[in-house]
């Protein structure tokens, strides 16, 4: 499943409990890779991915504000030697 191997323990716990444990490393048709657990919803096993921390930070993004947004441009405060 998305270039992932399935262990046997995990297909084990999946059934078991209907959801599996957090699995890393699947990798998307686009190449990225992400994390989600199997569960097994009308029959089928589909993806259920794990909340998105709520500060407003990604996995390897950053939060833009009005400080992260670029250099400043110091042009006004700068002063020109004589």
């Amino acid at each position: 499943i998305c270039k992932k191997t399935i262990t046997k323990p995990d297909v084990t716990y999946l059934l078991a409990n209907g959801k599996s444990p957090l699995m890393r490393g699947f990798i998307s048709k686009a190449g990225k890779t992400f994390d989600g657990y199997l569960i097994i919803k009308d029959g089928a096993v589909v993806f259920d991915f794990p909340e998105r921390p709520k500060n407003g930070y990604s996995k390897g993004g950053y939060k833009k504000t009005s400080e992260t947004d670029g250099p400043k441009d110091n042009s006004e405060t700068a002063t020109e030697e004589q």
